[in-house]
């Protein structure tokens, strides 16, 4: 490429010239790049270029909207060698000005859609939003301060310089701007997808899809396509009706309707302490048994309309256009006419109880990917790729590029101990097996060394604390159902004062946060983190051993995941040259993944974490 603003890191060069060969070619491209490479600038870069010099766009997605500024970041480092606008597309929940100014927090997306649209018609209590006027009276004015790439916060503050409403500012920039900056979903579903490609008027076959952190986008699908009805909306609906009065239809009261649901949800997870298969036509037997002779559809359009009625009534008193009937309706209806070959059906508990429509495949979201010009896929952990590749195209055969760390290999040492495990069939047989497992992590956290330990669950954590164990120094241990205010507290004095920290794969330790600078020395893995064999995951095999390879299904669904884990725990200790650590995995089958995580057998463990840190590099 002609410009690239840094000097070029070890293999980013290389990362540079496959997107530069996948773009030439129309290529779709995965790519692992572990941290260090400087990934962000290495794909944008070379598809900015691109785009500019054969009339394209560039959409780069991420999976939250916090990711968004280090693309914004990168992309004022190219505003030097390219005259190009870029636009952080977020909901109007992020820019709206007036919810900030009325105070308003507690509000889907789909109310304030419904508000919004009132408000830029008016009525005699609230008139019409200044903000959407402004806009409208200064859209020429704050559009020409627009030039180059601009990152969320100045956005707002022009908007602001001309009391305008910023999400129309967005939308009005996202026409123009060759880099738009997304998080997944405005992609990825249907409904909001058709809004964007009306505001963007962006033509898929002339665009270049960058996908950041690749590796959450098959569940994030999935968790998409898939809905719950839940105690907590029954309740909040039968005090809607007795709040705002009932409605009818032939014999059948709305709100006897509401009783009689939380009746039947109430029985179908009686006995249920985990997730369970639910029947779809034997739970709709039993509504339509209560219904007697009438139509299920019928009531689910009184729902509707008794919805629709409400929610103009709440906007013309100024209120959110909130209805949870309509909820219960739509998910009632959408049981109803759903019948897609990978869609099942789980009742469970959680905070409550609930049912849920579950989706299986993520493909039928993920490869919507596939009508892009070239899309390109990154991520730290993305190894086995050819799992990745199974579960997001279809049609499409992608090109798949691999580098190494750009860090001295001898900052990271991994060892696993053979003699330990937490294979549920051989825990039943021998029970020392977990006592001896907490002899190793007493042995472990006696060296005095920063030690971070993840157990597979909270409820091996718990059975391995029954044992007796050394602690030195400073303890923490993050709990199944901690507070945010107490997590953060113990995050605190873990980072001040150093010592051990007992959490769970799953928690919110193992699921994205850096501890670099030494924070963490010592990673132990206590145990293989494969998901828990649920109802869920059995919907699952069961699904895919149809859809695949029956011979790969256990590594798409249980093994790939566990790497990812794994790599992604031993992975936060190094987020630079100068960051060392080293890892143990206590469990005899950590050996099979030897081909994705470089590993010894350990021959003693005092030995071996003092030669590591007496090392000096």
């Amino acid at each position: 490429m002609r410009n690239f603003p840094y000097k070029f890191r070890p293999y980013q060069r290389e990362m540079v010239r496959s997107v530069e060969d996948a773009l030439k070619n129309g290529k779709h491209i995965i790519m692992e790049a572990p941290t260090g490479i400087g990934k962000t600038i290495a794909v944008l870069a070379p598809s900015i270029e691109f785009a500019l010099d054969n009339d394209m766009r560039v959409l780069y997605l991420t999976r939250t909207n916090s990711q968004q500024e280090q693309v914004i970041k990168e992309a004022k480092q190219l505003e030097k060698y390219y005259k190009f606008k870029t636009v952080p597309v977020m909901g109007r929940k992020t820019y709206c000005l007036y919810l900030k100014e009325t105070k308003i927090i507690d509000i889907t997306n789909e109310e304030l859609t419904e508000m919004c649209k009132k408000l830029k018609i008016g009525n005699e209590k609230s008139g019409i939003c200044r903000y959407y006027l402004n806009f409208q009276n200064y859209e020429y004015d704050i559009m020409k301060r627009f030039d180059s790439p601009v990152t969320f916060d100045e956005l707002i503050d022009i908007s602001k310089e001309y009391d305008a409403c910023p999400y129309e500012v967005m939308k009005s920039l996202s026409s123009q701007s060759h880099l738009i900056v997304m998080p997944y979903i405005y992609y990825f579903n249907d409904f909001i997808n058709e809004i964007i490609v009306g505001w963007t008027k962006i033509d898929l076959s002339k665009t270049i899809i960058i996908i950041d952190e690749a590796h959450n986008l098959p569940d994030f699908a999935r968790e998409l396509r898939s809905e719950r009805l839940t105690m907590k909306t029954i309740t909040m609906a039968e005090r809607e009706i007795k709040s705002h009065g009932s409605d009818s239809l032939n014999n059948l009261n709305l709100i006897d309707f509401m009783a009689y649901l939380r009746e039947v949800l109430n029985d179908l997870t009686k006995d249920v302490s985990e997730d369970k298969r639910l029947d779809k036509n034997e739970f709709l037997g039993i509504i339509e048994k209560y219904l007697h002779n009438m139509d299920i559809f019928d009531v689910i359009h009184l729902m509707d309309r008794y919805a629709e009625e409400l929610k103009l009534l709440k906007l013309a008193n100024g209120e959110i256009p909130r209805s949870y009937v309509g909820r219960i309706g739509k998910f009632l209806e959408k049981m109803l006419t759903e019948d897609k070959k990978d869609i099942f059906y789980i009742v469970g508990k959680d905070i409550g109880s609930y049912i849920e429509i579950f989706a299986v495949d993520p493909r039928p979201i993920t490869s919507k990917i596939e009508k892009a010009y070239s899309s390109i896929h990154i991520s730290g952990t993305l190894n086995p790729i050819n799992d990745y590749v199974s579960t997001v195209f279809t049609s499409v055969k992608p090109e798949e590029k691999q580098f190494p760390s750009p860090f001295p290999s001898e900052n990271l040492k991994v060892y696993y101990v053979k003699d330990v495990t937490t294979k549920y069939e051989e825990i039943l047989i021998n029970e020392k097996l977990l006592e001896k497992m907490a002899d190793y992590i007493s042995k472990i956290i006696d060296l005095k060394h920063n030690t971070l330990v993840l157990f597979p669950s909270y409820r091996i954590m718990d059975k391995i604390m029954e044992f007796d164990m050394q602690y030195s120094g400073y303890f923490y241990r993050e709990k199944q159902n901690m507070s945010q205010t107490e997590f953060n507290d113990m995050i605190t004095k873990f980072r001040r004062y150093g010592g051990t920290i007992f959490a769970s794969f799953g928690g919110r330790i193992s699921e994205g946060m850096d501890f670099p600078n030494g924070q963490i020395e010592i990673t132990v893995i206590a145990g293989i983190p494969y998901p828990k064999p649920t109802e869920r995951m059995k919907i699952m095999e069961e699904y895919y051993e149809r859809e695949f390879d029956k011979n790969k299904v256990f590594d798409i669904l249980y093994k790939s995941p566990a790497i990812r884990k794994m790599r992604q725990a031993l992975g936060r200790m190094i987020r630079s040259e100068k960051d060392r650590g080293i890892g143990y995995i206590l469990d005899k089958r950590a050996k099979s993944f030897s081909k994705y995580i470089k590993m010894s057998e350990s021959k003693n463990i005092e030995e071996e974490v003092k030669n590591f840190f007496e090392v000096k590099i």
